[in-house]
């Protein structure tokens, strides 16, 4: 199947969380005021096909869909998020594309959080 590079037209901003222990509750916490940003170019597949609805959903509280990424070490969705235009993206389990050639990172947003 390959990937078009070219198709990478976004820059996106995978964040990596450090992981913490409230002292009173002993809750494990992912602290992201030192993260470890890394700057990646990725193509973005909005979760739904109809044009007119993938204009609305960008402006919406609600956001989901797939950056396709390129080949780096595999996505962590326990103390990893993606900034993209000033909007943070909690991350689900990516799909590899291909042997090598990167992978789909499903993605969701919601402002209410």
């Amino acid at each position: 199947m390959g990937v078009n590079v070219g198709d990478r037209d976004r820059e996106i901003v995978l964040e990596t969380g450090t992981k913490t222990r409230d002292p009173i509750t002993g809750e494990e916490l992912t602290d992201w005021t030192l993260v470890d940003p890394l700057t990646l170019y990725a193509e973005w597949l909005p979760g739904n096909t109809i044009e007119a609805y993938r204009a609305q959903q960008r402006l919406s509280s609600y956001v989901e869909g797939v950056f396709r990424i390129e080949p780096i070490e595999r996505p962590r969705p326990a103390d990893q998020r993606i900034i993209w235009e000033g909007r943070t993206y909690d991350i689900k389990p990516p799909i590899e594309i291909d042997r090598g050639d990167g992978w789909e990172v499903p993605v969701v947003s919601r402002d209410d959080e």
